[in-house]
């Protein structure tokens, strides 16, 4: 059991050093009406390097005059086949630091599973448009318990997202 376990931590460790780090500017997606600069690293899982994990981590802020000033967490995770990809992107919209609104957020955290199309340019410059759909979520707090959950609004719509990025 320990030998597995040294050759599964191993394998894991090595995975990485034959990835693709990148850096990207996304608009849209499941931010919404706001911007995030990411890190992306894709990750191979095939000998001939046709199929990627990506998962990605990024901040941002959303329009200032949308929802006052808010920042944004993003977190994603994709995976791609030659040019197209399947994921999911997760947005939780938070209180800006650089500045004060009324009040919290109207929406706390944005799912947005989607299917995207990538196009890559011989500089190693990339384009990315995805479209899904925006499930949100609001904290609701329950005074009965005295405790915090997420409750879906109820409406799910269309969105897209574009993307730009480099990758090293």
């Amino acid at each position: 059991m320990k030998s597995i376990t040294i050759c599964a931590v191993v394998l894991i460790l090595n995975l990485p050093l034959f990835g693709q780090a990148k850096i990207e500017a996304q608009i849209g997606g499941s931010n919404f009406y706001g911007m995030t600069i990411n890190s992306a690293y894709d990750i191979p899982i095939s000998k001939n390097h046709n199929r990627f994990l990506s998962p990605s981590f990024g901040l941002g802020l959303l329009l200032p005059s949308w929802d006052g000033p808010t920042s944004i967490i993003h977190v994603g995770l994709d995976y791609t086949m030659n040019k197209f990809s399947i994921g999911c992107e997760l947005s939780n919209f938070l209180p800006s630091p650089f500045g004060e609104r009324d009040g919290p957020p109207d929406v706390d955290l944005i799912v947005y599973p989607n299917v995207s199309y990538t196009y890559t340019t011989k500089g190693n410059l990339y384009f990315n448009l995805s479209a899904g759909a925006y499930f949100a979520y609001s904290d609701t707090y329950n005074y009965a318990t005295g405790t915090t959950y997420l409750d879906f609004q109820g409406d799910v719509i269309p969105g897209i997202g574009i993307t730009t990025g480099y990758k090293f």
